[in-house]
């Protein structure tokens, strides 16, 4: 009685243990890399990988959610301090690398890329002055083509040992100038003296190496006239505007760093991370406020449907982010790492990337 006894006692305090000891694992809300789903289910890219590393290593884990309640003051940072103190053993959900942080808590292998960029609103169409230039480009092309062509027609019918007609000559050449594809300067069979096949393929050469060149001229200036109006294309686009970031991010304190040097007016919006919330308040302000676009990570908003908004090519900030773990858990990140180099064997990282982002291929690390 006394040895079955001690036999329940010695179970009763394995399990009061191990209920103890369960492996807290803070899920912050970042949609698509965390967030709930319609039926308030855990969800999304990051989550995915968790529920895989959980199952493999059948880890006792407690899952909590993590939402910043509107009003309260809470950063990314501050939730690393909570996996310090011990609050979490790990947490998840957009948390990105850096020094600070790299002393203070382990990272696992990276998951993902997080590049900040502005946001503004499509153009609704191309301006009139596009279309002018383009017609203006198509006529100066013809007036060089028309010039070159009467200079190498000149020499075609002076080097042709038939007496050619400078017309048909001039026809010949502005066909190869104009992209024919059958033209008198290319015969089946090349005859007559030296000087006369050297300089008919060195026209037929020089007539497309200008062709080609002028055309890519032209193109060059009209994609310079479609990109050179567009805001935030470089930091000095920055100049006296007004952007709209969520408070108490790192996003925010990158802005406020420019804040003086391009005289930058910020709106802060105390709300959970979500670019619905912050596409929705830039759609309803900002025409009343003058708001000229929004601040966020690239990522995060791939996800949400941006068809209509542009990306600034400002590069602010380029990192890696991935799950962090408290400095004592040195077992449990080797068998996190473990996993995902399995995922990645397979292939599961990046199917798992499609199914939360529009682009994998700027997100997602494979």
């Amino acid at each position: 009685m006394k040895k079955i006894l001690t036999v329940v006692k010695y179970n009763f305090i394995i399990i009061y243990y191990m209920n103890n000891n369960k492996i807290k694992i803070g899920l912050l809300h970042a949609p698509p890399l965390i967030y709930k789903d319609i039926m308030n289910n855990n969800t999304g890219y990051e989550h995915a990988i968790l529920k895989e590393f959980i199952k493999e290593h059948n880890i006792d884990a407690e899952l909590i959610y993590l939402k910043r309640k509107k009003g309260e003051i809470k950063t990314y940072n501050d939730y690393v301090d909570d996996v310090v103190k011990g609050k979490y053993d790990i947490i998840i959900g957009n948390i990105t690398q850096n020094v600070e942080r790299n002393e203070k808590i382990n990272f696992s292998r990276p998951l993902f890329f997080d590049i900040t960029s502005i946001f503004y609103e499509k153009p609704s169409s191309l301006s009139s002055n596009f279309y002018v230039n383009i017609f203006i480009s198509i006529i100066q092309f013809l007036i060089v083509a028309l010039l070159f062509g009467v200079f190498i027609a000149y020499i075609h019918n002076i080097t042709s040992p038939k007496k050619t007609p400078f017309i048909e000559s001039f026809s010949s050449v502005m066909s190869v100038l104009l992209g024919g594809t059958r033209s008198a300067l290319v015969e089946k069979k090349l005859s007559g003296s030296w000087i006369y096949i050297f300089s008919r393929i060195a026209i037929i050469f020089i007539a497309a190496l200008f062709t080609l060149q002028l055309s890519a001229i032209i193109t060059s200036e009209r994609l310079a006239d479609i990109t050179k109006d567009l805001p935030f294309g470089k930091y000095d686009d920055l100049q006296n505007k007004h952007i709209l970031v969520f408070k108490n991010t790192s996003d925010s304190d990158t802005l406020k760093s420019l804040q003086d040097k391009y005289n930058l007016k910020i709106t802060e919006l105390d709300e959970n991370y979500d670019p619905e919330t912050i596409s929705k308040y830039y759609e309803k302000f900002k025409k009343e406020y003058n708001i000229d676009g929004f601040f966020m990570s690239s990522e995060i908003f791939t996800y949400y449907n941006n068809s209509l908004y542009n990306k600034g090519a400002i590069i602010f900030r380029k990192s890696v982010g991935g799950a962090a773990f408290n400095k004592k858990h040195t077992k449990l990140l080797e068998q996190f790492n473990e996993t995902l180099f399995k995922l990645r064997k397979k292939n599961y990282i990046f199917e798992n990337c499609q199914t939360y982002f529009k682009d994998p291929r700027n997100v997602c690390l494979q």
